[in-house]
């Protein structure tokens, strides 16, 4: 269940594949989410109910006519539907959750300057039991019970500042967090618990991230940038082995480190009809000092004012999850994972766009991916 609520999105741009160099650290995919900015003339409230949540919403003016304030917050209806009996997901399965997020918009009298101050945070949590009579039981799963928790929270200052009406400076900090807890129990006919998993992953992160855009003319526009993050872990995970009959530790460290990802992108308009994008984006990870160099390029032919066609070519990298470095060997090898490479992928894209009647668009896309530095257990 997504932790985005409808009352706080604005346009926010979706790519599969092949995406420009400012996104980094994915290939699967990236959702650049946006919010909107609250009403700066009115208040409102909005109150939602669905099969998934309750919604309620707030906006309005902090100065009338220039700043605004725009305050979301959901809680779960399966929680409350469960507390009742009633079990949409599965009779065996308690799903519950809430979130808060806001959007706080505060540009200058001048409106060359302006701040943005943006949280969202949520918790929510997902238990499932056993088959209450054990004479039911017939497969292995009748008889195990989990408990999986996911906190998260998020808080970012944004800061825009217009150098001219060709060129700008956007600046973000954000500080974020999340923990996320799994149990799994198995029972006897004695109804008597044996743990048999146990995971406790933190993970923190504190980044720095700044681009300046220009136009420099009708036909080139230039964007370059870089991110810092830096990230903090925490991570722990135990399991049995059912031969043995013993606890094994598999993961437990603590500490940081820094990712960096530099980049820069041109577009190129020779002609009305063709658009090219030209990027370049760098990531360099100071756990293991494993990096990364990957060209962009993407090429649109526009047909008509209706119709277009596009191409687009990309090498994207992507770190492990940071417990995959840690994790524990057996014999010898203290950590046989600690100098892996980043994962890597080559995007091919060719597209087709086409504008239909009443506000509507046809769009298709033959995507092709492949994927190497790929480990494996």
């Amino acid at each position: 269940i997504t932790i985005f609520s409808i009352s706080m999105l604005a346009n926010s741009d979706f790519s599969t594949g092949a995406f420009p160099a400012e996104y980094g650290n994915a290939f699967s995919g990236v959702f650049d989410v946006k919010f909107r900015k609250g009403n700066k003339e009115n208040r409102e409230h909005t109150f939602r109910a669905g099969i998934l949540g309750l919604d309620f919403a707030t906006e309005g003016p902090i100065k009338k006519g220039q700043s605004s304030y725009l305050v979301n917050y959901r809680y779960s209806t399966l929680g409350i539907l469960n507390s009742l009996g009633v079990f949409l997901v599965s009779p065996r399965v308690n799903n519950t959750f809430q979130g808060l997020s806001f959007n706080l918009h505060l540009p200058s009298k001048n409106k060359k300057s302006i701040f943005g101050l943006w949280g969202i945070g949520g918790l929510s949590s997902e238990v499932g039991s056993t088959v209450e009579n054990n004479e039911e039981w017939k497969s292995y799963s009748d008889r195990t019970a989990y408990d999986f928790e996911t906190n998260m929270g998020a808080l970012g200052l944004n800061h825009t500042y217009l150098i001219d009406d060709k060129s700008y400076i956007k600046t973000t900090l954000a500080a974020m967090g999340q923990q996320i807890t799994v149990t799994d129990d198995t029972l006897n006919l004695n109804d008597e618990r044996t743990r048999f998993n146990n995971e406790d992953y933190i993970n923190n992160r504190l980044s720095l991230s700044s681009f300046y855009s220009r136009k420099i003319n009708s036909k080139v526009a230039i964007k370059t940038g870089i991110s810092a993050s830096n990230l903090i872990y925490n991570l722990y995970q135990d399991s049995l082995n059912f031969v043995t009959n013993e606890q094994r530790t598999i993961l437990d460290t603590d500490g940081n480190t820094i990712l960096l990802q530099p980049y820069a992108q041109m577009r190129y308009r020779p002609s009305e009809k063709w658009a090219i994008n030209l990027g370049l984006h760098a990531m360099y990870l100071t756990l293991n000092n494993t990096s990364s160099i990957e060209p962009r390029i993407g090429v649109q032919y526009t047909i008509n004012e209706k119709q277009s066609i596009s191409m687009a070519y990309g090498l994207h990298g992507r770190i492990l999850p940071l417990g995959s470095y840690f994790t524990k060997g057996e014999g010898n090898i203290a950590l046989p994972n600690k100098d892996l490479k980043m994962i890597k992928s080559h995007h091919f894209v060719v597209g087709y766009d086409l504008a239909l009647a009443n506000k509507m668009r046809f769009q298709v896309e033959v995507y092709h991916q492949r994927l190497f530095n790929v480990p494996i257990v």
